[in-house]
């Protein structure tokens, strides 16, 4: 009983160590998506916003209708 405590303390510090999640160079690639997005939208940069963004990517927004005041949903094209 005693051994299979221990080794179950030492399997989890083992694991502590061992699993990593996110890594440094992780949240600095997501931190560059990020910016690469933004400023591409502000800067209008196509080739920015390709490193950003998934071919696949839809964009939609509510807007609002001024003569009726209705909210409607509105695809958004890709920046060309």
């Amino acid at each position: 009983m005693k051994q299979s405590i221990i080794l179950t303390i030492f399997l989890f510090f083992v694991m502590i160590f061992y699993v990593q999640g996110q890594t440094q160079q992780d949240s600095l690639d997501i931190k560059q998506v990020a910016l690469d997005y933004i400023e591409s939208q502000h800067n209008v940069k196509p080739e920015q916003f390709e490193r950003a963004a998934h071919p696949r990517m839809v964009k939609r927004t509510f807007w609002r209708n001024k003569k009726t005041g209705k909210e409607y949903l509105r695809k958004l094209l890709p920046m060309q």
